[in-house]
């Protein structure tokens, strides 16, 4: 599994989009728009300063493609994803796991993905419990993030109780909305409508191997 790591500010903006609008163009206008751009933080070398973890909670996204296209449910959940990390002063994590799927990567970073782990073979398709279960199970345990979301396809209501009940783990299903209560999450539900399956410690607090298969982390 390979790591790619986004160097990026993260700003969340209030307000409806009028109000937004404002303080995206009164930011732009501090940096300099229609003129020099300020100065960013750089090393002793001149070089832009990598973005350093918080080391709050991370909050991963379980990417799905369809075809050669990534699922709009993959990049519903990033936004959720960010909202969360940003309460929770932790990164956006993707974890995105095929064959030939590395053309997503830029995709993920653009829609809010702070670190892409990526796992290519050819034996991740097309979709297979037996190789996605111990794979996802073996990331989580070596990295340890506070919430894994997965969307409520086919393949992330099989995925998600696997993975959950292997490393003895809460799950949320079927949630159309999230958001942070205190150290807790708070889900909403509908009957009617599904976004999310969520993997996460029921405490917040804690967080197999698929033999020839790895997942690397890289720089974008």
């Amino acid at each position: 599994m390979q790591t790619v790591e986004v160097t990026r500010e993260k700003k969340i903006l209030e307000g409806d989009l009028p109000a937004q609008v404002n303080t995206l163009v009164q930011i732009l206008l501090e940096r300099g728009l229609f003129g020099k751009w300020g100065e960013e933080d750089r090393d002793s070398d001149g070089r832009q300063s990598a973005r350093n973890p918080s080391g709050g909670k991370a909050v991963w996204v379980v990417a799905e493609t369809l075809g050669n296209a990534l699922r709009p449910v993959t990049l519903e959940l990033l936004g959720k994803a960010s909202e969360l990390a940003a309460k929770y002063g932790g990164e956006v994590g993707a974890l995105l796991m095929g064959s030939g799927v590395d053309q997503h990567v830029a995709t993920l970073a653009i829609h809010g993905a702070d670190v892409v782990y990526l796992a290519e073979d050819q034996r991740l398709a097309p979709y297979s419990m037996d190789i996605y279960t111990p794979l996802l199970a073996q990331a989580i345990q070596d990295h340890k993030p506070g919430a894994v979301l997965l969307g409520s396809t086919a393949i992330g209501r099989d995925l998600a109780p696997r993975v959950a009940a292997r490393l003895g783990l809460g799950l949320t299903g079927d949630c159309v909305d999230l958001d942070r209560s205190e150290s807790q999450l708070a889900a909403q539900f509908d009957p009617f409508q599904h976004f999310a399956q969520i993997v996460a410690p029921r405490d917040f607090e804690k967080a197999a191997a698929v033999e020839g298969i790895e997942m690397d982390v890289q720089p974008a």
